[in-house]
């Protein structure tokens, strides 16, 4: 927060939904949740989204990044080393839900793969592939839908 005052930036520290309620309609033209959904149960989970499409101007883009399920290590052990994590999201539920609050899906990013000295070698075989993908793939993931 010390850094965007610094830079004289219009932020806010706040709780995030009581926020986005307090915007009046059309009003912005981003929202960013990083690594926050996974913190609230699926009940805040819809609200926020249901909240980013109001504030939202028309084009306007949600953005939300959260850990990947699909990386196993992540999901069976890493995921649960945060014990304020509440439970991981699979990417096709949060897409299902910006589609749901009538987001337009534009992207879906994979993200912060482990690095390479992690993965098993022999990776142009297709079966270590895929061992590879499960286990050292994207540890995140985010998904940009436009209003």
């Amino acid at each position: 927060m010390l850094h965007c005052r610094e830079k004289h930036l219009n932020a806010h520290e706040t709780e995030a939904l009581a926020y986005l309620r307090s915007l009046d309609d059309a009003s912005r033209g981003v929202i960013t949740a990083f690594h926050v959904v996974e913190h609230w149960p699926m009940q805040e989970i819809l609200a926020l989204v249901q909240e980013a499409y109001r504030v939202l101007e028309p084009g306007g883009l949600l953005i939300i990044e959260t850990p990947n399920p699909a990386n196993l290590l992540m999901a069976s052990t890493e995921f649960w080393n945060d014990p304020t994590h509440h439970h991981p999201i699979p990417v096709k539920l949060l897409e299902f839900v910006y589609e749901y609050f009538r987001f337009r899906v534009v992207k879906r990013m994979e993200l912060n793969p482990a690095p390479h000295n992690q993965r098993f070698s022999d990776d142009e075989i297709s079966t270590v592939h895929r061992l590879n993908d499960y286990f050292y793939g994207p540890q995140d993931y985010g998904i940009i839908g436009r209003r």
